[in-house]
């Protein structure tokens, strides 16, 4: 899964360049198990699921956001 967007310029004197932040999850109700844009796991390269009672990272930096599962 795959979520790219156009986004402006940003003011470069800002630390965050985005102007639109989107974020990218994708839920599934049966295991209460979500999956983050961009959060892969470190040797197989597919995302990591985060149960829902977690807080889970964003990505703040790009504007073309991924999910890979088995």
């Amino acid at each position: 899964l795959t979520l790219v967007w156009t986004d402006p310029p940003g003011n470069p004197a800002a630390a965050a360049k985005l102007v639109n932040d989107l974020d990218l999850v994708v839920s599934n109700t049966v295991t209460g198990e979500i999956f983050v844009g961009n959060d892969f796991e470190t040797f197989t390269g597919f995302s990591q699921a985060w149960d829902t009672n977690n807080v889970f990272p964003g990505d703040r930096i790009n504007n073309v956001e991924r999910i890979i599962l088995k």
